[in-house]
């Protein structure tokens, strides 16, 4: 009932798989063409989005809903799946974590530069 699980939870290893040749990109982007760092970036970022952010979450939505069932079933919260919803929930927790911490300062540095863009305009028009 639960083996595709395994398989989808898994998939978070392609976005780990990306993160560590990002590394080993950046540790040689002399000698790496533009293109190859930039579809390392796009890779990593769209992975952890479609992965972390989105995967994941659906993943311990169908999780409640089978504890749900579950319970209507037996009456009992004695179920054995029931244990993948505490799990799952602190790896869902971590992937919240770890994408603030990988979003917050690319989003501060939009806005910063967003912020000087705008003062560049206003002090040219004075």
């Amino acid at each position: 009932e639960f083996r595709w699980a395994m398989g989808a939870c898994l998939s978070v290893e392609i976005n780990t798989w990306f993160l560590i040749m990002r590394r080993v990109v950046y540790l040689r982007r002399e000698h790496v063409p533009s293109a190859v760092v930039e579809f390392m970036n796009a890779a990593f970022y769209s992975s952890w989005i479609a992965i972390r952010c989105v995967l994941f979450p659906l993943i311990m939505a169908i999780y409640l809903r089978k504890c749900v069932e579950a319970l209507e079933e037996t009456g009992t919260l004695m179920h054995w799946p029931i244990i993948f919803v505490p799990v799952h929930g602190i790896f869902c927790a971590l992937n919240l974590k770890w994408s603030y911490d990988l979003f917050t300062p690319l989003i501060v540095g939009w806005f910063k530069s967003d912020c000087s863009k705008a003062a560049q305009k206003v002090g040219d028009g004075l």
